[in-house]
């Protein structure tokens, strides 16, 4: 498993590549929203998760996913679960 400081390298690096497609909101807006309807605070969200750029083509998506802050997690966002 890897270390907490190459989890949010790969965040970073991930949460910085422009969306793959148009989002409704932006990233500040959908982390703000979130944090409001949740009760939590940006810094209590970021310990644990990371949001990045969604293309699931969903109706409802507003073009983020909340993603665990993990290596796996964000590449599995980013690839699939196989990896694909």
């Amino acid at each position: 498993m890897l270390n907490n400081a190459t989890n949010r390298s790969v965040a970073v690096q991930r949460a910085a590549q422009p969306p793959l497609s148009a989002p409704g909101i932006t990233k500040q807006e959908f982390i703000e929203r979130y944090c409001k309807r949740n009760n939590v605070t940006p810094e209590g969200l970021s310990r644990h998760r990371v949001v990045l750029p969604c293309a699931c083509g969903d109706d409802s998506c507003e073009g983020w996913a909340l993603v665990r802050n993990d290596t796996q997690s964000i590449l599995e966002h980013e690839n699939g679960p196989d990896g694909a």
